[in-house]
């Protein structure tokens, strides 16, 4: 085991994250804003069950969202519910919420949640829909659940701004779909519905065949879509879409938990010819 830790340390995880404080996820938002990028910084971690875990987390986006705002960066933050306190209670998790938006709106930083694992969806969204009518916030929705459109829907009635993605999380017995092709169809279907229907949202895929579509459907629809993807994957190709004039965000991870990160990572790709040009290239 510590030999494919090496190893992910080494090839890997360099690659994809930023490092371990706050001060080298403002260097690498730095270099992607020179190359018209927005990034979308994470602080690594998750399913915390003690508080001062919990502490840490929400210490740790009140001071980026500062060092943001003080170094003019163009940048969003995305928080994990379990990170926040989802895993101590709703009301732990709602008011530690409240307490990053509070002084993210103040500062003009965007705030996402990142979604996690399928039994903490309606929970996310819950505490999500209690905030997002005061706008500076976003969630993403993951298309290998069967929800996700129904999901989308109900959103997207609210004006939701929604960051759509496959996702790498535990399929469940019921509600998954069990294939990638299931899940890349279930993201075009829910996709198309999210050009008819949301004025703002993110694409958030390195598979061309997804972002060839959005793109032409953003021809006709001619809506604010970002396209978004992870550090180090396929960066050459979002650089290229900046420089066409597509919005796009990188997403910037820091801290110290990067192992389960990792390999989420290997397992959201799946495709060996991005992984090798992740690791060889850029």
């Amino acid at each position: 085991m510590s030999s494919i830790s090496n190893f992910l340390e080494v090839f890997v995880a360099r690659k994809w994250l930023a490092g371990p404080y706050i001060s080298d996820a403002i260097r690498a938002s730095e270099r992607l804003n020179r190359k018209h990028v927005k990034a979308l910084i994470n602080y690594l971690g998750e399913e915390y069950h003690k508080k001062e875990n919990v502490d840490d987390a929400v210490g740790q986006y009140l001071e980026l969202v500062k060092e943001i705002r003080k170094k003019n960066i163009n940048a969003e933050i995305t928080i994990k519910p379990t990170q926040i306190g989802l895993l101590l209670g709703k009301r732990v998790f709602a008011a530690n919420y409240g307490r990053i938006l509070e002084l993210a709106r103040k500062n003009h930083v965007f705030v996402w949640f990142d979604m996690e694992e399928s039994w903490s969806v309606t929970d996310t969204i819950r505490v999500f829909a209690s905030e997002m009518g005061k706008g500076g916030t976003g969630l993403c929705i993951q298309t290998y659940l069967e929800r996700s459109m129904g999901d989308v829907k109900a959103l997207a009635k609210r004006n939701a701004i929604i960051r759509l993605v496959k996702g790498a999380h535990k399929v469940p017995e019921r509600g998954g779909f069990k294939t990638r092709e299931e899940t890349t169809q279930n993201f075009l279907k829910v996709m198309e519905y999210m050009f008819r229907h949301c004025g703002e949202f993110t694409v958030g895929s390195h598979d061309s065949t997804i972002i060839d579509r959005a793109l032409a459907l953003n021809k006709k629809y001619k809506k604010h879509v970002t396209y978004a993807m992870l550090t180090g994957v396929r960066n050459d190709y979002a650089f290229e879409l900046a420089k066409r004039g597509e919005r796009v965000s990188i997403y910037v991870t820091y801290g110290q938990h990067w192992v389960a990160y990792t390999y989420r990572r290997l397992k959201e790709i799946n495709n060996l010819k991005l992984i090798v040009r992740s690791i060889f290239g850029g």
